[in-house]
């Protein structure tokens, strides 16, 4: 076969110049032989080795990318003979993860048991250049000893593809505010596969609770000799600071991180931080609504942050599941003010759709991101949906003023008085009452009932003012 296609080469060699243009660059790469059902591949190209490599990895990206499992290539392998034997897949595969072993040493935890780890003795130091550097350009003048370093920690759920989910804890440095939101300064501390649970949590947090105590104790000792202070703090949505926390979740009757609050007086708007977190690690089955001990207690309760983005988010869900009812009390025709909102959408170059739920032949719609939602908070013309233009103004009204709310928020300069003011009047405006009597021309209709008030709205009302 070899002997076949040098004389096939030789032959290309000698005709190309005959045959093809000079600036063709004709190059003869492969041939390819069948005899007895056996098939012989010649290729006349040397080895591009590091291209092979490269490629291989590229085929162990997408096998793991894609689930696809070993037996699944090997047959794919058997048909299609051009791509890398499984063989060769199999070993690259072994390499990568003997090179990240090395590079990021990996421990194996039962999240169904109790974890017993070795206890930490020493003082924790920055002893890795990347994160010392990383530091110290996010710190800037910021003055050894007398400073502190202020440290992030954040955790959330989030599914990855259709069926596997993973849980992330984070951190960041706070003192770089403008650097917050860049990748290169949110650093993974645990993460592994599963849903968020307290005692899959609990498990896999042992050592980063124990290193987090000692770093609060002690502060962070960097090689070199300086010494900074250290000041926790603890930001996710709802679901994971309550779990952290050891609170029932935000529809019990007492359902508030923060202070005793009941569903009975969710619409309060004076209700200041009146837990503590030594109270709740202590006695956490005499407090209201807490059922087990809080993961990070050696962070301050006033220290916990229920994520802005997740306040934004959720209330404006709040404000759109009441407009839509407003829609459905005023537009008896479903079809109607659906067709509406679909064209309003369209204005708005946001794409929505409603369709009924299989089962339940429920309503259901498309579920916005941040920007689409923020863009329709104030851009949605409602007045264009709506018959009332009376209600469409009112509705406009509220959702213009929790804007002004969300950009206070946002704004560092924003001082406390002013946002519980603004809060305080968003709040009566959302329960503002009817005025008047139902059969007169003068009757007002009002906005709101107290059971539409959320545990999102009270945070936003009572305690975003602390953060």
């Amino acid at each position: 076969m070899l002997c076949l296609s040098q004389c096939i080469l030789d032959a290309v060699e000698e005709e190309k110049e005959n045959m093809f243009h000079p600036t063709d660059q004709i190059k003869l790469k492969q041939v390819k032989f069948e005899s007895y059902n056996d098939l012989y591949d010649i290729n006349f190209e040397q080895l591009d080795i590091m291209g092979e490599i490269k490629r291989i990895e590229a085929v162990v990206k997408s096998l793991d990318r894609n689930h696809i499992s070993r037996e699944a290539y090997r047959s794919l392998a058997r048909i299609e003979h051009s791509i890398p034997r499984e063989e060769a897949v199999s070993t690259t595969r072994q390499r990568i993860n003997i090179e990240m072993r090395k590079n990021i040493p990996l421990t194996l935890v039962d999240l169904l048991q109790p974890t017993i780890f070795e206890p930490i003795t020493e003082e924790p130091h920055i002893t890795d250049n990347a994160v010392i550097t990383n530091i110290l350009e996010s710190i800037g003048i910021l003055t050894p000893e007398t400073s502190t370093l202020y440290i992030r920690i954040s955790g959330d759920g989030r599914n990855v593809g259709h069926k596997v989910k993973h849980v992330m804890v984070t951190m960041t440095l706070l003192n770089d505010l403008n650097g917050l939101q860049k990748p290169d300064n949110n650093y993974t501390l645990v993460l592994y596969p599963g849903a968020e649970s307290y005692e899959s949590l609990k498990n896999a947090l042992t050592p980063l609770i124990s290193d987090l105590s000692i770093l609060k104790e002690k502060g962070f000792d960097q090689i070199g000799g300086n010494h900074w202070p250290v000041e926790l703090f603890f930001s996710s949505d709802w679901k994971f600071l309550s779990i952290c926390l050891g609170i029932k979740a935000a529809n019990a009757q007492h359902f508030c991180p923060w202070c005793d609050c009941s569903k009975d007086e969710i619409n309060t708007s004076t209700k200041t931080i009146n837990k503590s977190m030594d109270e709740i690690k202590d006695n956490y089955n005499q407090i209201n609504g807490h059922i087990k001990k809080p993961l990070f207690y050696m962070i301050p309760l006033q220290n916990w942050v229920c994520d802005e983005l997740h306040i934004f988010l959720r209330i404006t869900d709040r404000l759109w599941e009441l407009m839509l009812s407003d829609l459905r009390r005023e537009i008896t025709n479903e079809e109607i003010w659906k067709e509406k909102i679909l064209l309003e959408m369209q204005r708005l170059k946001i794409t929505f759709q409603f369709w009924r739920e299989k089962n339940s032949n429920n309503l259901s719609y498309t579920s916005l991101m941040g920007p689409d939602k923020l863009k329709i908070l104030k851009e949605f013309n409602l007045i264009a949906i709506f018959q009332s233009t009376e209600r469409a103004i009112q509705i406009q009204e509220l959702w213009n003023q929790f804007n002004e709310l969300y950009i206070l928020m946002q704004n560092m300069q924003t001082t406390g008085e002013t946002f519980r003011y603004k809060a305080q009047t968003w709040l009566n405006a959302f329960l503002a009452p009817s005025k008047g009597h139902p059969n007169r021309s003068n009757f007002v209709r009002g906005m709101y009932q107290i059971q539409d008030v959320t545990p999102y709205i009270h945070v936003l009302v009572n305690h975003s003012r602390v953060y």
